[in-house]
Formats: C-alpha cells, structure tokens, sequence
C-alpha cells in the first residue's frame, strides 16, 4: 500500500485527546488518525447519498425517520437529526 504522509497541526488540548484515545486503543496516533478519517469520509458519503435521495424524493420525514430507528433498533427519532 502506498503511503502518503502530512504534516498536521492540533491546538494542545486536541492533541492532547487524540494521544491519550490512541494510547487507549494501543495503536499508533497515525493509525488512530487514519481510522478517524476513513470514518468521517464514509459519513461524508453517507449524507451525500442521503442529500441525493431527499433531492429526488423529498425530504425524509420524522416519521419515516422515526420507523427506520425502530427497525435499526436505535430508538427514538427528534431533534438527534442533523443537516449536512
């Protein structure tokens, strides 16, 4: 695999959680920072893929919202809902 390498910056309490959440979980800041990222760009996807659906269909409802929880077992819909 093909490496790429940055030079990053973090205000000192920033860094500070991300050394202590990688030192948790025994992996690298680099490996941790990684994981991070895959998870925000396949969040990024997610929403986009969300964005497009409701661009053709309508918006999705808090009914709708709600019945998808239930059946995902993730409880109650409401104000957890974020816009992208």
């Amino acid at each position: 695999m093909a490496v790429k390498r940055f030079s990053i910056s973090f205000d000192a309490d920033l860094a500070t959680v991300v050394q202590r959440r990688a030192d948790e979980s025994s992996e690298a800041v680099s490996a941790w920072l990684a994981e991070a990222a895959r998870r925000r760009v396949r969040q990024d996807e997610m929403l986009g893929a969300i964005q497009d659906f409701e661009h053709e269909h309508g918006a999705i409802t808090e009914r709708e919202l709600g019945a998808a929880q239930r059946r995902l077992g993730l409880g109650a819909a409401g104000s957890q809902r974020q816009s992208a």
